[in-house]
């Protein structure tokens, strides 16, 4: 059975084959910093619930991202087509 589904499985498969490449330095080094980062996390979480408790280590984690976001998007110039009105601005502040 296992013969016949992938023989049926390979003709009907329509989508082609995707190309293979060497992986870069750059590329690498980040992979390697993504699992870095991944890894630290839970042992970042478990050093902060020593001293925080966990709705306030939340809450500072997403402000925390949010920030390192916001920097990266205005030193890649990603902000420069964000605008608030000013008058938004004044009537979210009534």
């Amino acid at each position: 059975m296992d013969a016949a589904w992938s023989s049926s499985f390979r003709a009907s498969a329509s989508a082609p084959e995707p190309s293979l490449r060497d992986v870069d330095a750059p590329g690498a080094a980040l992979a390697l910093l993504v699992s870095l980062f991944w890894g630290a996390n839970t042992v970042a979480i478990k050093i902060g619930l020593v001293d925080a408790p966990p709705l306030r280590l939340a809450a500072l984690r997403f402000v925390v991202g949010g920030l390192v976001i916001a920097l990266w998007a205005f030193a890649t110039g990603r902000l420069a087509g964000f605008r608030i009105a000013a008058a938004r601005v004044a009537a979210a502040r009534s």
